[in-house]
């Protein structure tokens, strides 16, 4: 009996060990790559996290997307398709990614198909705003609609003032300025009931309202245009393209 509890014990001990001494490795990438030190990611943990488990689709996968976002997209797609061979089954992740290197590769089509795929599988905020992002920049104006409205609906994106800054900017271009002036109303609602406190937030919102100066001054409502350019110099004085509006609107008052 004591026999067998030693060797449990002994048993329980390695297990524990090799446990933490896999763990460790991935929390310090991870750690980085939420840090945001891409760099520092490639050069030094992720060759030894791939090295030390080369049969580990994390480990490829956290290396292909510090890769990525270090601009080493052909780096990314490789060890990215070795992760994905070693876990051929449907992961978001890994749909994310691989949309997001497709869309440096210059496939637009492959790379909204794995964007979307990633949000339908995951339903996170991210993906979706990546997903719009790229829609947009591909010229698919209706599918980045799409997609920054579904990023509304998740749960940061009932904070978050950008997705529907964001409508409001590609309806504007489209001409479709009665829901571009409505998107931007909405993202400065979103702003100022959840006010988060940060400067990104802060720049969307007045953003939104120099966004519907642009919009009332396209359409002939100078006074409005004048107001909503004001809020946007309230909101942030040094904001240029409100000052620069409105500069332009007091000098074509005084001209003769």
């Amino acid at each position: 009996m004591k026999r067998l509890v030693a060797f449990l014990t002994l048993l329980f001990s390695l297990l524990f060990v090799n446990a933490v001494g896999t763990q460790e490795p991935f929390e310090q990438m991870y750690e980085l790559l939420n840090r945001g030190y891409y760099n520092s990611a490639i050069q030094i943990n992720g060759p030894a996290l791939v090295r030390t488990f080369p049969n580990h689709s994390e480990a490829h996968y956290l290396f292909a997307y510090a890769l990525y976002f270090a601009n080493h997209p052909l780096e990314s797609r490789e060890e990215l398709n070795l992760a994905t061979q070693l876990k051929p089954d449907s992961v978001p992740r890994f749909y994310h990614l691989d949309g997001l290197i497709a869309a440096t590769e210059g496939n637009e089509e492959v790379a909204l198909t794995m964007l979307r795929a990633a949000f339908e599988g995951a339903k996170t905020y991210k993906y979706a705003m990546d997903w719009g992002r790229i829609a947009w920049e591909s010229g698919s104006y209706e599918e980045a609609l799409e997609a920054y409205e579904y990023a509304a609906q998740t749960q940061s994106g009932h904070k978050e003032p950008w997705p529907k800054l964001n409508r409001g900017r590609i309806l504007s271009y489209l001409g479709r300025h009665v829901e571009a002036i409505e998107a931007f109303h909405d993202s400065i609602k979103l702003f100022e009931k959840n006010d988060l406190g940060n400067q990104r937030s802060l720049l969307a919102y007045v953003e939104a309202y120099f966004r519907l100066g642009l919009t009332h001054e396209l359409l002939g409502n100078i006074s409005e245009a004048n107001a909503y350019y004001q809020s946007a110099h309230s909101g942030d004085p040094m904001y240029q393209p409100a000052l620069e509006a409105i500069d332009r609107l007091r000098s074509k008052s005084t001209q003769p």
